[in-house]
This record gives structure tokens, sequence and C-alpha cells, in this order.
């Protein structure tokens, strides 16, 4: 059952997820659609989850493993070319919410777009997001889609390709 795969993937996570080893083994699990303690988890679902543990163990974040991670309640896309987003970043965004209501705001380096996405979505903010890195804006352009907002991308370094103004640059 589910109980003892998720013990027994907590048991070889141990090394590299110390006192989270309970909780990625959950995450593993619900990555590969095993929802609940007392679901049959068949020998095809333990050969899927196989290669994300490889991974994980060999050190790889759980958010890059998993290919995704959630942030202020939405879920995000997450590769090697992002930052991962971190719950600690939150903070920003509520502190933001209040001022950005509405607003135009440029994500400046906004890697996964995480900030502008939930302000656009919680805020009504008018976003630009903006990334010198053309992996890092196809991501954040995938999350937006994801998350149905609408917001205008731009490739600069820094301010480099931006001449509009803006109420609130996050």
């Amino acid at each position: 059952n589910a109980f003892e795969a998720e013990q027994a993937i907590k048991r070889r996570l141990l090394p590299v997820a110390k006192d989270e080893a309970g909780l990625e083994a959950h995450f593993l699990l619900q990555h590969v659609g095993v929802d609940g303690a007392f679901c049959r988890v068949s020998e095809q679902t333990l050969t899927e989850i196989e290669p994300l543990l490889l991974r994980r163990l060999a050190g790889e974040p759980l958010p890059y493993v998993l290919g995704e991670w959630t942030f202020f309640g939405l879920p995000m896309l997450v590769n090697r070319s992002v930052l991962i987003p971190r719950p600690d970043t939150e903070c920003l965004v509520e502190a933001a919410l209040p001022i950005a209501n509405g607003k135009r705001v440029l994500d400046l380096c906004c890697g996964s777009d995480c900030i502008g996405i939930a302000l656009a979505k919680f805020a009504g903010a008018v976003v630009t997001a903006s990334d010198v890195s053309a992996e890092a804006l196809t991501v954040a352009k995938s999350n937006a889609a994801r998350n149905d907002v609408s917001m205008r991308f731009v490739e600069s370094d820094l301010f480099d390709n931006i001449s509009e103004s803006f109420d609130l640059i996050v």
C-alpha cells in the first residue's frame, strides 16, 4: 500500500532530504498519482518513481525532479533555467499585493515569473515580466498560460530593453 511505499522511499531519501524525507516521499508518490495512505501502489508506479528518486538521491532539488512547485497557491513549472520559488518570497507578494492593485508592475529578472503571476492573478496588476534568459522567459510564459494570466514579456538585461515607466518594480 501507499503508506508502506512512502515509508520505504522516506528511508532511501533520509541521506539527502533529512527531516524533509517523509514530506518528499509523499510529494514523489503524489506526483506519480498516488494520493492517500491506503491506495494500492503497483509495480508500474514503483518503476515510474525510481528514476525520479535516483535524481533526488543524486542531490537534484525536489522541485526540479518534479518539474513543478507551488508558489502562493499557484502551480509553477520549474527547471534549471529558473530559481525554485521559495516560501520566503511569498512575503514579498504579500507586501506588494495592496500596492500592486490594478497598477503597472515590472517583474525584473522574473525567472519563473511566480511573483508577477501572483500579482496579476490576485491584485489585477498589469505585469511586464523581463529576464535576460530566453530559457527563463519560456518557463515564465508557460506559467502565465498555466495560471490563466495575461502579461507582456521582454528579454532584457535589467533595463536595457525597457523604456516605459511602472508603478512598482519587483
